[in-house]
């Protein structure tokens, strides 16, 4: 039988998430809470489902299973609570929230209900990053010793709400790109990262938030490695992986800087956050999945091992072993959404298949890794971690 699953918060999240909610054999929508008429009646049109203004009223009224919680950060925590007093499980966007407190509450109200939890979509989910994975895991190529992953994007001059533009309110890459690279190399690395050192950039005054960043990071094993992060519209790291992009499609080289002149046209704020909306799920609805062929790629990573290093790649993962290149290619997984893996790993864990890697405590780890980069840039010092959780299904 079909897990039943209410979305809230019918933004960007919903965008990218909605078609392998929509086309998962093991779940079917059941209604949204939106604050936004307008998108509630997209919603209502698209799908002929009941609308909700808020999660309070979804989980009362509604017969859903799961709830996914796609609002902004800030209210990751009350939703949270919400859902699981009203006993059901939950698929939560990155990240977790934005302090390790708020982590603990809803750790805590999770355990007390007893209901299922992943948190997500990071491009930890992506295949061939969980191909990686395995072959580290297998020992295929020998001990694992090093991991690099660089990634430039657009990131800062795409349209933004005001509190996207502030760290304070959960806004810059801190807390929502480097949850991507840090579950990447946690995932890749086993998870008990140790220490990390690190800097932050924030280089324009029109986009007051960090918008780059270099990480160097130490396993509990012995395994060292680097992020670097870049969102300022520049070089763009989908030229190194064949022009394919974070959502596994083509970049359009002709639309180069782009995004940055329709920002400095538009000058205002009010007219950014219309063309956020208009370029959003009320605007455009969900997109076609059936373009989605190759996996999206978040930058180029490079794990090396004793006898290799290995690349994520569109078609899969590249092996560059001792006497030979070769690529192992990576199936899409269900259908060619990109993003159906987080759906399986929830599902699995409703049905007691499996635990899931993502659960709370992993996305706390995740958070507190994140938040020791920007420590570690006030005070120029390597900080310890001291909550990290290892990955728990390596298959041996």
């Amino acid at each position: 039988m079909k897990q039943k699953i209410g979305v809230v918060g019918l933004g960007r999240g919903f965008m990218a998430m909605g078609q392998s909610l929509r086309h998962h054999p093991d779940v079917a929508l059941a209604a949204a809470a939106d604050p936004s008429p307008e998108v509630r009646d997209r919603f209502s049109a698209d799908f002929d489902l009941p609308t909700y203004e808020s999660i309070e009223e979804l989980c009362v009224q509604s017969d859903c299973d799961i709830v996914y919680i796609a609002s902004p950060h800030q209210f990751h925590r009350s939703h949270v609570l919400t859902a699981a007093a009203s006993h059901k499980h939950i698929l939560l966007e990155k990240p977790i929230a934005l302090t390790l407190a708020d982590c603990d509450a809803i750790i805590e109200a999770v355990d007390r209900a007893g209901v299922a939890m992943v948190v997500g979509h990071t491009h930890a989910f992506d295949p061939p990053v969980q191909a990686m994975r395995q072959m580290i895991a297998d020992g295929t190529y020998g001990k694992l010793r090093m991991i690099n992953l660089w990634t430039y994007t657009d990131f800062l001059y795409r349209p933004r709400r005001p509190e996207e533009l502030d760290t304070s309110a959960g806004g810059g890459i801190l807390f929502n790109q480097l949850p991507h690279q840090m579950d990447i190399v946690r995932h890749v690395g086993g998870g008990l990262l140790k220490s990390v050192h690190a800097r932050l950039g924030a280089w324009d005054d029109t986009r007051p938030t960090e918008g780059a960043s270099v990480v160097m990071f130490e396993f509990q094993d012995g395994c060292f490695g680097s992020m670097t992060y870049s969102g300022y519209a520049h070089f763009l790291t989908s030229e190194l992986n064949g022009g394919i992009g974070e959502n596994g499609l083509q970049v359009d080289d002709t639309r180069y800087g782009s995004a940055r002149r329709k920002l400095q046209e538009l000058n205002d704020p009010d007219a950014e956050f219309l063309l956020k909306r208009g370029s959003g799920y009320a605007g455009k609805g969900l997109p076609d999945p059936s373009a989605n062929t190759l996996h999206p790629t978040f930058g180029t990573l490079i794990a090396t091992c004793d006898r290799a290093d290995i690349r994520h790649l569109p078609a899969g993962v590249g092996i560059y072993a001792d006497h030979c290149k070769t690529v192992q290619s990576v199936s899409l997984g269900r259908g060619s959404e990109n993003r159906s893996s987080v759906v399986d790993e929830l599902v699995d864990a409703i049905r007691s298949v499996a635990p899931p890697v993502h659960d709370g405590r992993w996305a706390k780890a995740t958070l507190e890794a994140c938040l020791a980069v920007a420590k570690s840039n006030e005070t120029g010092l390597p900080v310890s971690l001291e909550h990290q959780v290892a990955v728990s299904n390596d298959k041996h």
